[in-house]
């Protein structure tokens, strides 16, 4: 079974794809899993609209505009084995 938060875009033409459509997925991901799910689902809708625009099946790009949550900042250090390859 799917999720909740999945959609059932199945039957749709990627021309019926709103930018309301995809921004709803974002704030429902990010609310049920985490912010970084909810990008990363966004980045792919990107890329996958990206390559029908350029094979000019779609004209825009919905997910173009939606705007990603923030990334936190990961400070990491090396460690002394780390520094010894």
């Amino acid at each position: 079974p799917k999720p909740a938060e999945a959609v059932d875009w199945e039957a749709r033409r990627l021309s019926e794809v709103t930018f309301d459509m995809v921004e709803q997925l974002h704030r429902r991901i990010t609310a049920k899993h985490s912010p970084f799910v909810a990008n990363h689902v966004v980045e792919i809708l990107r890329a996958v609209y990206g390559y029908a625009r350029r094979k000019r099946l779609v004209t825009e790009n919905p997910a173009e505009a939606i705007t990603l949550n923030p990334k936190p900042s990961r400070e990491r250090f090396l460690q002394a084995h780390e520094l010894d390859a």
